[in-house]
């Protein structure tokens, strides 16, 4: 079964998103290595939700591929 790359630039909304996430997982991170506790004792849970919905935000965009 032949597959293709499915080419598609990123829309400004899917740009948007990324940016977002990207801010969300530098703060969180940041505030873990700084020890800022913005989030009162939960900073590794806040920081591992962070990078799991980034995963899973990131692989809905990701380029697919699609049948020939």
């Amino acid at each position: 079964m032949p597959v293709e790359w499915d080419p598609a630039p990123p829309t400004t909304k899917q740009r948007i998103v990324a940016a977002v996430l990207v801010v969300l997982m530098v703060l969180t991170s940041a505030n873990l290595f700084f020890e800022w506790r913005l989030f009162h004792g939960y900073d590794k849970p806040a920081m591992g939700a962070s990078f799991l919905i980034a995963l899973v935000v990131f692989d809905r965009f990701m380029p697919g591929v699609r049948d020939v």
